[in-house]
């Protein structure tokens, strides 16, 4: 019972970052309208897949000479150091920015400028104190309302229903199955925890020239013809997990770590 709510809070506070890190990228890409959320997403996945590797490499000599719970102690230290490093965002990430040569209204512009009076001073300092948004309309609350109320007009738009729906029905038809498949590598295949974590490592080792191959060719490319790419893709790796699980690469004399890795490239 203990390892499921380590798991699930785990999971809640990962949910949370990816939402809060997403919404950090969706407002930082608008600074370059054309390729900004591609080449964004392109360094967020290439450093997640660096950290994966790093990962891999560091669980493969915990799991053979370490007590699991030292694995979850190291999850939490690591969750504690994105806490703090979340402490040192500055507020300029929230802001949007059309033009670059806007300038941000900061709590010091009361400061004398050259050539400015203490009076032109005071009084610019008043136009800003003017302009800044009452407490009722500032808050954890207000922002939620406004937000959901933004949220649910976007559900009006067929640009996110639809691509909403798409996302059920991925969901629905792509359901995932790793925890199966690693009982399955551990108790039919036989693999060791050190191989195991080898297979992961080679994933995010393919990651990284996913990321690269994307970044050179494809980010320019629409992401409608991406996601049909995707599909594709997923469904041949479906396939292979499928012909491993009924164990048809032994029928073809192919050992059981080349199917994995074939697999693990699609």
């Amino acid at each position: 019972m203990t390892v499921v709510l380590i798991l699930m809070i785990g999971s809640l506070s990962q949910a949370f970052s990816n939402v809060v890190i997403d919404a950090i990228i969706v407002i930082q890409a608008r600074k370059d309208p054309r390729l900004g959320s591609q080449d964004l997403l392109s360094v967020a996945w290439l450093f997640q897949s660096f950290g994966g590797v790093i990962g891999c490499l560091i669980a493969a000599l915990m799991l053979d000479n370490i007590h699991p719970k030292y694995a979850f102690l190291g999850f939490g230290v690591l969750g504690l150091f994105l806490a703090i490093g979340s402490c040192f965002l500055s507020s300029e990430a929230e802001f949007e920015i059309i033009n670059d040569n806007d300038m941000w209204a900061s709590d010091y512009s009361s400061e004398i400028l050259d050539g400015q009076s203490p009076s032109e001073a005071a009084g610019a300092r008043a136009e800003i104190e003017g302009a800044r948004i009452p407490p009722s309309q500032r808050g954890c609350w207000f922002n939620f309302i406004k937000n959901m109320k933004i949220i649910l007009w976007a559900l009006t738009l067929s640009e996110i229903y639809r691509l909403i729906i798409y996302f059920i029905l991925d969901g629905l038809t792509n359901p995932s199955f790793t925890d199966f498949q690693y009982f399955f590598y551990m108790n039919v295949l036989g693999l060791s925890n050190k191989i195991f974590a080898l297979i992961q490592l080679v994933s995010f080792i393919f990651a990284i020239f996913g990321v690269a191959f994307y970044e050179a060719f494809l980010k320019g490319v629409e992401v409608r013809t991406i996601l049909i790419f995707y599909v594709i893709a997923n469904s041949v790796t479906m396939f292979l997990s499928y012909a491993l699980a009924m164990r048809w690469n032994q029928d073809m004399n192919i050992p059981d770590l080349v199917w994995i890795f074939v697999n693990d490239g699609v």
